[in-house]
């Protein structure tokens, strides 16, 4: 089933907070164990962190569930599934998703899906909106669910 997600426009204009987007990078470049691994973005939105990492060499795979934005990622020469639903089990290294878990309901057993297509010892990195006493008309626009604490909720 494809998606429209209703945040594009959102993710458009976040391509312009250099700092933020430069520590989430950072975030996956210190844990990313080798340029020989295989990495997944789920969620990957229109690319802004696929898009840096396969610059700099990397092998990395997309999901993203909406066909607007999958297309704008093949289009930056991005490989994109529509699902994780196909993807081979412990076929990937290292596996990051940024904002995006707060978009689904059932995110226990989304996160065991996840862990599966982890090799023996790969990494899951996961970046989530925090504090549910802020949970705003933004939130609810662009499909959130929660937001999390660092016990979850």
């Amino acid at each position: 089933m494809a998606l429209e997600y209703t945040g594009t426009d959102n993710l458009e204009v976040m391509q312009k907070a250099e700092n933020y987007n430069g520590f989430l990078l950072s975030l996956i470049m210190r844990q990313q164990p080798s340029i020989a691994g295989k990495m997944l973005d789920i969620g990957a939105g229109i690319g802004l962190f696929a898009e840096a990492i396969l610059k700099k060499g990397y092998n990395i795979h997309c999901v993203e569930p909406d066909a607007n934005q999958a297309s704008r990622l093949e289009n930056k020469g991005l490989t994109v599934s529509a699902s994780i639903n196909g993807i081979a089990d412990e076929s990937f290294d290292f596996i990051y998703a940024f904002n995006v878990l707060e978009h689904i309901e059932d995110d226990r057993k989304e996160l065991e899906l996840w862990a599966k297509k982890l090799k023996p010892g790969g990494k899951l990195l996961i970046y989530v909106p925090a504090f549910n006493l802020l949970y705003s008309s933004m939130d609810k626009k662009v499909g959130h669910f929660r937001r999390d604490t660092a016990g979850g909720n």
